[in-house]
């Protein structure tokens, strides 16, 4: 499941992590983790890949702010 984070204009809110190569590939990774944990293989998960994105986002500068 290819999620195409690189090709997606402004694909998070703030877009501190937008060009970095690293956060572009797990970016892809964890919408298929977190849909995979929701249920997304039995059952439809209504989230968009955008909305997955800026809660990585957000995780990402959380953990930031705590290392």
């Amino acid at each position: 499941m290819s999620t195409a984070f690189y090709k997606t204009l402004n694909p998070t809110p703030f877009g501190n992590f937008d060009d970095d190569q690293d956060f572009q590939q797990d970016a892809d990774k964890v919408v298929t983790f977190v849909k995979r944990k929701l249920g997304d293989d039995l059952l439809s998960v209504e989230l968009t890949k955008k909305q997955i994105w800026a809660c990585f986002e957000e995780a990402t500068m959380e953990y930031g702010t705590l290392i």
